[in-house]
């Protein structure tokens, strides 16, 4: 029976040039498919295509500015970040301290004029929102990380910690003001079942599959693409200062593509191509057959890695890149973890034939299992 469904999202579906845009887009596009009325409330904080939003929803869409509240506690975190003070609290902020107070006036409205079956937001930090539905409402958050102590991800690496991190308690306080929570991987699936008293579900991410003939042996371009959020920012550097000094060495004819806002971040190396954003991701992808993913922290599961596969590349990962996705090793893409690993991996690419091809073919099939897997729970989930 087709349901009333409510996505409540910071994040804006258009363009789909962020991996958590293009889960959120790929989501709704999914949940529209089964056939139910699907709706969304979009808190802009983020610079977007409005104009392409606004007509996707065509209607059943809500738009509110995003107004960044003023707590004592996140005044209190910003002068002891200054001072350099208790080192470790200072990095936390409570679960609403960044939720946008303009949501206060328009979900009363909202809930007047409809009922909505199911409400989804996107990021615990927008739980609270689900408490404006009552319990004839099916409330859903869908988490895309584990946020409790994320600023120690930074600290192992010696980085400066950066955007969201609580702690476990106010973690437990987000995802329990829902009914359902959906994990991005079955590593985290397990974190908030051992959190939460609530029903926990694992979602991947559903990609476009293009099923590519690929070539006798790929081009000698690599690709990256990647917003400039501080964990892609930082696999990249760790890349282009350790690696690619050492590939150029063994292969001086090899270009290196960048594409998305990470650009801005980025100086000038030899022998790499900085494209800047692009709204048709589709055009970044058709310019390399093989895609890097050389991740040093993070959590969830990185989502360019799943669309690289989806497409047919040729993918190498680091262990980090590649969390939740270990069953596809070897056989969907390689590891690579340091730069002697990229030179070796590179090698063999270019000098075996049957190598890429079939890492390409075991990618499609891989991505497309997930697709199926992930289809099925979402299914579930929203009959």
């Amino acid at each position: 029976m087709a349901k009333k469904i409510l996505i409540i999202s910071q994040t804006p579906t258009h363009p789909q040039n962020a991996g958590n845009r293009a889960r959120i887009f790929n989501m709704a596009e999914y949940i529209i498919s089964l056939g139910h009325d699907v709706w969304m409330l979009h808190a802009k904080e983020q610079d977007c295509n409005i104009e392409a939003v606004r007509e996707y929803w065509n209607g059943k869409y809500y738009e509110v500015p995003y107004k960044r509240p003023k707590t004592v506690r996140k005044e209190i975190s910003r002068i002891k970040r200054l001072l350099n003070l208790d080192k470790n609290e200072k990095y936390y902020i409570e679960i609403d301290d960044d939720f946008n107070p303009n949501l206060h006036n328009i979900l009363p409205q909202i809930v007047k004029e409809h009922h909505f079956d199911i409400v989804l937001v996107e990021y615990i930090f927008l739980t609270k929102a689900l408490e404006y539905f009552d319990d004839t409402t099916l409330k859903i958050v869908d988490t895309h990380d584990i946020m409790a102590n994320r600023h120690k991800l930074f600290q192992k690496q010696g980085k400066e910690p950066s955007w969201y991190s609580v702690k476990p308690s106010e973690e437990k306080k987000g995802v329990n003001r829902a009914d359902v929570v959906i994990a991005i991987q079955q590593h985290e699936k397990k974190y908030f079942q051992k959190i939460s008293s609530r029903k926990v579900v694992s979602v991947g991410h559903l990609v476009t599959t293009i099923d590519v003939e690929p070539k006798e042996l790929p081009r000698k371009k690599i690709l990256f693409i990647g917003s400039d959020n501080p964990i892609n920012l930082h696999g990249l550097e760790y890349f282009l200062t350790e690696c690619w000094p050492e590939i150029l060495r063994s292969l001086p004819d090899m270009e290196f593509i960048i594409a998305g806002n990470i650009c801005n971040k980025i100086g000038v190396h030899n022998g790499v191509k900085k494209i800047g954003a692009v709204d048709d991701i589709a055009s970044a992808y058709e310019m390399s057959d093989i895609v890097i993913n050389p991740l040093i922290l993070g959590t969830g599961l990185k989502i360019k890695m799943i669309e690289a596969l989806g497409r047919s590349k040729i993918v190498l990962s680091s262990n980090i890149g590649a969390e939740g996705l270990e069953k596809g090793i070897n056989n969907a893409f390689l590891l690579a973890n340091s730069p002697a690993d990229y030179v070796s991996v590179l090698n063999k690419l270019f000098g075996v034939s049957s190598l890429g091809k079939k890492l390409s073919k075991g990618a499609y099939e891989f991505a497309k299992q997930c697709n199926e897997a992930n289809a099925k729970e979402l299914a579930e989930l929203f009959k």
